[in-house]
């Protein structure tokens, strides 16, 4: 996640989690994902957001090193 999504001033952040529940790693051991649940609440004129999000991200060795290839994420709520 990067920086800009926290620096947002229309919303103020009341709180934030996020929890990994699966991790695995390829047999070959070059390739991995992880699936997580994010918990935001956010502050906004009308009153308190709360939001869950799942996501799941890919990731590949490269150089000796785990880089993110492919992350996705949504929200249960239209």
């Amino acid at each position: 996640m990067n920086k800009s999504y926290f620096s947002d001033t229309t919303y103020l952040w009341e709180s934030y989690s996020f929890t990994i529940d699966k991790i695995e790693i390829s047999n070959s051991g070059d390739l991995g994902y992880d699936r997580g649940i994010s918990d935001v609440k956010k502050k906004t004129p009308n009153g308190i957001i709360h939001e869950i999000t799942k996501s799941v991200a890919v990731y590949k060795k490269i150089d000796g090193q785990w880089k993110c290839v492919v992350c996705i994420w949504n929200n249960d709520k239209p």
